[in-house]
């Protein structure tokens, strides 16, 4: 399975498009809540990756690539970044 963690450029709004997911894990920023999910996403046997962004233009690699770098991180096991690079 992968799992969609895109809209656009940069990423998705989990804590819109998943209220009650952002509830139960008592998170309060995007930051919190994009470490929650791939923290359970990852621990499911179907998970084979993550997809970031659909076809990005050239001016929307800096954020893609940012995003995808600190996702990436977080993904990786036994490994958890509090926070995310810098976005421009």
């Amino acid at each position: 399975m992968i799992w969609s963690l895109n809209a656009g450029p940069g990423r998705a709004s989990l804590l819109e498009s998943m209220p009650t997911f952002a509830e139960r894990c008592d998170c309060h920023d995007e930051d919190e809540m994009l470490a929650h999910v791939i923290g359970v996403l990852r621990a499911l046997p179907a998970t084979w990756g993550y997809n970031i962004a659909d076809e990005p233009t050239p001016d929307e690699h800096a954020k893609v690539a940012g995003f995808t770098f600190w996702a990436a991180t977080i993904a990786a096991p036994g490994r958890r970044s509090s926070r995310p690079p810098q976005r421009r």
